[in-house]
This record gives C-alpha cells, sequence and structure tokens, in this order.
C-alpha cells in the first residue's frame, strides 16, 4: 500500500496537507479520488479497489504498529485514510441524509460559502387548448429559491495520550467509531428536523396528529395516518415516495395494520420477521432513523411522509474533516472531525408529517 501510493505521488500529497494542519479526504486521499487529484491519478482502478478493501478489512492498530519507529518509512500517512474509513463507516450506519433529500450537493458543486437552488411556483405552467393557426397562449412563470449555506459541526476524540503510549490501539478505533457514530446522528437529525417542519419552500407543510395514544398506523387511525397522509399529498398534486420513520413507530402499528381485513398481521410475520424491516410498502420507499426530531423526547414519535424529488435539498462540505491533525499517529490525541451542512425544503406541501397522539 505505500509503496503503489508514494508512486503514485498520493502520499506526498497528503503529507502537504496533514502539513496545513487537517486531513480532508474529499481534497486529496490515498486513493486519488479527492477533488484536486481529479484526473491526475495513476492507480488502476484495481489498485484503488485493492487499497479500499485492505482499509476496510485491517484494523486500526496494524497500520498504528507499522507507523511505529521500527516499521515502514511512510507508512503512517496512510493511517489518515484508515481513520477516515472508520468515520466513515461508522457514521453512515446512522447518516440517511442522502436517501431522504432530493437534491443532495457535494463539495465540488458548492464553490463559495453558499449555493442558491431555483425553483418554479407551483401552478406556473398549465396546459391549454389551442385552434390550428391560432397564437399558443405564453406562460410567465415565476420563480422562488431557496440558499443553503452550510453551517459548521464537530466532535472532539475522546483520545487520550496513555491510549496512544500504551498501544491500546482498540481503544482509540473504538473511540474513532463513536465519534463517527455521533457525527452520522446528528447530521441526520439536522435534515431530519428541517424535512419535518417544512418552512423554507413553496406551500404549506401537512401536518397532524394520529388520534392513537402513542401509535403510528398505515391505515385505520382515528385521526391521521399513512395511507391518508400520503393521499393528502396527492391532493396536492404532487407523488408521495418516501417515509421517514422510527423503528419503534414501525414495529407499533404499522407492520400490523397494512394486512387486508382478517389478515391484519400477514405484513408483519412475513416481511418483519422472517426478512427484516421493509424497505418497500407499496410505492413507498421506508427510510430508518431513530434520531432526536422523529423520536420527540416522548413515547410519542413523529413520522415524515413526502415527495423525495420535490421536498428537501441538502448542501454539505467538509464531511469527516479531521482538524488540527498533523502527525498521523500522535495528533489522534486531540483531534477533532468536522463537517459543514444545511438543508432546505423547496416544495413544504410535498411534505405530511404525523405526530403520535
Amino acid at each position: 500500500m505505500r509503496d503503489k501510493t508514494k508512486e503514485a505521488g498520493h502520499l506526498d500529497e497528503v503529507e502537504k496537507m496533514l502539513d496545513r494542519g487537517y486531513y480532508d479526504h474529499d481534497e486529496y486521499n490515498m486513493l486519488g479520488t479527492g477533488i484536486e487529484q481529479r484526473g491526475e491519478s495513476k492507480l488502476s482502478n484495481a489498485d484503488r479497489e485493492a487499497l479500499l478493501e485492505m482499509y476496510r478489512k485491517v484494523p486500526l492498530k496494524e497500520f498504528l504498529a507499522k507507523s511505529g519507529t521500527t516499521g515502514l518509512s511512510g507508512a503512517g500517512y496512510l493511517v489518515p485514510d484508515k481513520v477516515y474509513q472508520v468515520l466513515f463507516d461508522a457514521a453512515n450506519e446512522e447518516d440517511k441524509v442522502a436517501a431522504i433529500s432530493g437534491i443532495m450537493l457535494g463539495p465540488d458543486q458548492i464553490q463559495g460559502s453558499s449555493i442558491k437552488v431555483d425553483y418554479e411556483v407551483d401552478g406556473q405552467y398549465d396546459v391549454k387548448a389551442f385552434t390550428s393557426g391560432g397564437k399558443m397562449a405564453e406562460e410567465e412563470a415565476q420563480f422562488s429559491s431557496v440558499t443553503l449555506t452550510p453551517l459548521s459541526y464537530g466532535i472532539n476524540f475522546k483520545i487520550g495520550n496513555d491510549l496512544i503510549e500504551d498501544s491500546q490501539f482498540d481503544m482509540v478505533e473504538y473511540h474513532l467509531r463513536r465519534a463517527g457514530e455521533e457525527i452520522g446522528e446528528y447530521a441526520m437529525n439536522l435534515a431530519a428536523t428541517v424535512l419535518g417542519t417544512a418552512t423554507d419552500g413553496d406551500g404549506t407543510v401537512g401536518s397532524s396528529a394520529t388520534g392513537n395514544a402513542a401509535q403510528t398506523m398505515w391505515l385505520g387511525a382515528a385521526t391521521m395516518d399513512i395511507e391518508r397522509a400520503a393521499a393528502t399529498i396527492e391532493v396536492n398534486q404532487w407523488h408521495p415516495s418516501t417515509v421517514l420513520i422510527t423503528t419503534s413507530a414501525m414495529r407499533h402499528s404499522v407492520v400490523s395494520t397494512c394486512g387486508a381485513t382478517g389478515n391484519d398481521s400477514a405484513l408483519f410475520y412475513v416481511d418483519y420477521l422472517r426478512g427484516g424491516w421493509p424497505a418497500k410498502i407499496g410505492d413507498l420507499d421506508f427510510v430508518y432513523s431513530n434520531c432526536t426530531y422523529l423520536l420527540n423526547g416522548t413515547a410519542q414519535h413523529i413520522t415524515v411522509v413526502f415527495d423525495k424529488s420535490k421536498a428537501l435539498a441538502t448542501a454539505r462540505k467538509r464531511w469527516l474533516r479531521i482538524e488540527r491533525y498533523a502527525d498521523p499517529v500522535q495528533d489522534l490525541v486531540g483531534a477533532a472531525v468536522t463537517f459543514r451542512q444545511n438543508s432546505k425544503t423547496i416544495f413544504d406541501d410535498s411534505v405530511y408529517r404525523l405526530t403520535e397522539t
């Protein structure tokens, strides 16, 4: 790994970035896939896949051990990529932002500190009849926009000098994983809060209590359920496609209210007990998250039904950047992982929020 990345020039690129006091995988990395490296990587696709497989399979302690005074010269610069992989995999368990964002803008699409997303105000384009040879009516569409300005967030590693000095590398990896999990959950909570409140764009978000104590139902709720929420979005001439829900709300009582009359628990036994959480029911995709916003601080959880293609836009930069990080090993002590993110809703009436009674 050391030899291939050095030959490709990526090791030197990462070293220069670390000299600036941080590690940003989106800028430069050993795989040669960073924004500043595109078109320049000398690694073959096969080598890149092999390196990525090694990063995922080999424990962090092996990288740290090879980076000591008796290890391989230059091997230490492989450590930041491994650290990023640990953070990324852990964050990915909680981070479902891309799954709920119809527009997901990355660092290469955001040139400055913010980006503007334009959209046409609903109802601007109407089809009109016309006679042969007659002049067609012209449409004067009105446009609006939302501006996404990614804000900065971060968390410190809880790694002490003693863990590094005593070679407690398994504990170091544990702390990195916990930091990644917290980042993923926090980023998800930011986006879910914006989606559920839906106040940025055109139209008005739909919202209702379910009418059933601590229950979300597919159909048959006292006041509002998923099927009727989807129907409300359709009345607004959008296409409900996605449901953002907690595992508890799915368990109680969506899975037991989906079946036909007289066979209400069929979905529960077939798809849930045998196949895991349903990823799709009918034409609706299900995204699961137990983030703070959806848990709602009580037993009354929140579920959001929405048209993914029209509801949420998210801009994200500097994902999992490691700050105060120059020495690949020792500077894990006192380092912090940061990111920048911002979300806005576009068509608020393509969203319906259900809150358990």
